[in-house]
């Protein structure tokens, strides 16, 4: 049986919460030009690190208007963040053994109203 290791596939670093929603379904909706430079999926679990006040929670993606710089926190959640927090968010994954050598997580950061900063090009996808 190959062992299986959690390890980080991509993080977001430096974002800063746009909205809170107590009332809408649990989700973090992300800018979905920032959902995709961190190759966050709908739907995904994925672990926010709130750097303001040091509270930790895990919550679905969801996509929020390309260009638009939002990240809403809903439901739970937006009782552990409010407007101008600066948090990370990650999303792990399991890889075996012998692929760890070759993995390198993908790490985007935002600067100031949540602008793409720095993030790695994506893969070209392969042709059949």
């Amino acid at each position: 049986m190959a062992t299986l290791h959690t390890v980080l596939l991509s993080r977001l670093h430096g974002a800063s919460v746009t909205r809170v929603d107590l009332h809408a379904p649990e989700s973090v909706a992300i800018d979905e030009m920032l959902l995709k430079a961190a190759s966050f999926a709908v739907h995904e679990k994925i672990e926010v690190y709130n750097v303001t006040t040091g509270a930790r929670f895990s919550a679905p993606v969801d996509a929020a208007p390309s260009g638009s710089g939002d990240l809403v926190v809903n439901g739970a959640g937006a009782q552990l963040a409010k407007p101008g927090d600066v948090v990370t968010l990650a999303s792990w994954g399991q890889l075996k053994t012998r692929a760890m050598s070759k993995h390198e997580p993908r790490l985007v950061t935002v600067a100031e109203h949540n602008q793409l900063l720095i993030a790695p090009k994506l893969p070209a996808k392969k042709r059949a």
